[in-house]
């Protein structure tokens, strides 16, 4: 990794000198201005009627937290990350970063400059985006932050051999602050991510199919703060998906896309919610629900299916209202019938393996879904396995659908009454204990398998998705 590609940069800073006597006047005057008060430093090599003043970035230096929210995000291929943070010291920041396990950083550690930096919708802080490229398996440690305003603590991750046997963890609607109670909804999150640790330590990176946070469709500081906040999130790669909670209903929601620094994100989409990207063989499209121009949507999907095609063995769809769910969603919204009616048919004309959703709020899985938007019959598609297990084998153009249960704990939903469903979107199999859920998917050349768990380890439902190799 040599300096030849990146760089960084410093910003100096001038010092400023008033008089005493106008020291309390200027304070007043300030202090209506700032939302944090000013101080002033004696000079002791001076007379006694004079004082050292701050400057405004001096004073921001000082008394500024410095980086926070940072993420660690998936990159648009396996040997990149893309790093987002939130800072209040009023100076350009960068990334340092070296190869190895460290505790200081070394020497030889290399300055990544921001792509982006810029006044965020949280008051006094800038969000700053940052990509990390040609990066070779192995660990790595990293620092945001700038020589002068300071660095976050160095923190490690990992860039693995690209490989098509791996492990991601799926995962729905933290959605922290969705019972009332933010701070349960962020323990509830964190021992998820501990739960994921445990249960499937292999795990490369966590998606997530959307409603990061409740924010009442405007946004709410607070609850983007608990949800990048645990550990995990600064040390394993995450993909987000755009939720109706996550969008402002009309409008994109600027905390989001300051928060999330995605891959490809895609022009035509005005949610700003649809990008893509390539892991291990897999391509990864990840598409708004929130924006219903199926046409483009069409557009989009064919274009970048045709365009990696060739290099790569599955592709999984993850968007977040769900066309296969098992609970109130599932029947009794018009949005969702809309969805079904626009999205289902460009999915089914399209060779996508597996579609990954949340919203509902309850676990549930599809039926083998057919070209023509038809369930197909399980005798004809499905063997029983070991320990409870399904093994599903789809034809061409046949696509099995998985829709999250909370991940958090913050809100569920009852399943319906099996009668309740529209024609065709019976789930095969659904469940609702009232306990949060996560789910590894291990990836191989001849399939994939989805392993749905409580955070005690309890099964909730196992099923491998089977082609031909």
């Amino acid at each position: 990794m040599g300096t030849s590609k990146l760089g960084g940069f410093l910003v100096g800073r001038i010092p400023q000198w008033l008089p005493a006597t106008l020291i309390a006047l200027s304070l007043v005057a300030i202090g209506t201005l700032l939302t944090a008060p000013l101080y002033s430093t004696p000079d002791r090599s001076g007379t006694t009627d004079e004082l050292r003043f701050p400057t405004l970035d001096e004073h921001r230096n000082r008394y500024a937290t410095g980086p926070t929210s940072i993420l660690l995000g998936i990159g648009a291929e396996p040997s990149e990350r893309r790093l987002s943070w939130f800072t209040d010291t009023g100076v350009h920041e960068t990334v340092q970063v070296a190869e190895g396990s460290h505790e200081t950083m070394p020497a030889l550690a290399v300055t990544v400059a921001a792509e982006e930096q810029a006044q965020s919708a949280r008051p006094g802080h800038d969000y700053v985006h940052a990509t990390l490229t040609n990066l070779s398996p192995g660990t790595y440690s990293y620092r945001v932050g700038s020589e002068r305003a300071g660095w976050s603590k160095i923190e490690q991750f990992e860039i693995y051999h690209q490989n098509v046997d791996h492990e991601f963890t799926f995962i729905s609607d933290a959605q922290i602050g969705a019972s009332g109670n933010r701070a349960d909804d962020a323990a509830g999150w964190q021992r998820a991510l501990q739960a994921n640790d445990e249960l499937f330590p292999d795990s490369q990176f966590v998606l997530s199919a959307g409603d990061q946070v409740e924010a009442d469709y405007t946004g709410n500081i607070a609850e983007y703060q608990a949800y990048i906040a645990p550990p995990q999130m600064r040390t394993q790669a995450s993909a987000q998906t755009l939720g109706n909670h996550d969008y402002n209903l009309f409008t994109p929601q600027r905390l989001y896309h300051q928060h999330y620094n995605q891959p490809n994100l895609a022009d035509y989409d005005a949610t700003r919610g649809t990008y893509w990207f390539v892991y291990n063989d897999v391509l990864h499209l990840n598409i708004s629900s929130e924006y219903e121009n199926w046409d483009e949507h069409r557009e989009f999907l064919e274009s970048t299916i045709a365009e990696h095609s060739d290099e790569t063995q599955w592709t999984i769809l993850t968007f977040h209202r769900a066309l296969h769910g098992a609970a109130n969603h599932a029947v009794d919204s018009s949005t969702t019938d809309a969805l079904r009616d626009g999205l289902g048919p460009v999915i089914i004309d399209l060779d996508i393996d597996l579609v990954l959703n949340g919203h509902d709020h309850s676990y549930a899985r599809s039926f083998l879904i057919d070209s023509d938007g038809q369930q197909v019959h399980p005798k004809t598609s499905e063997e029983q396995a070991d320990h409870g297990s399904v093994s599903v084998t789809p034809k061409a153009d046949e696509t099995l659908f998985i829709t999250a249960n909370s991940s958090s704990g913050s809100k569920y939903y009852e399943l319906v009454d099996a009668d309740s469903y529209r024609d065709g979107f019976e789930p095969r199999f659904r469940d609702q204990q009232y306990e949060p859920n996560i789910t590894g998917i291990a990836v191989d050349q001849c399939s994939l398998t989805a392993t749905t768990v409580e955070f005690d380890g309890t099964a909730v439902d196992t099923v491998k998705l089977l082609r031909d190799c």
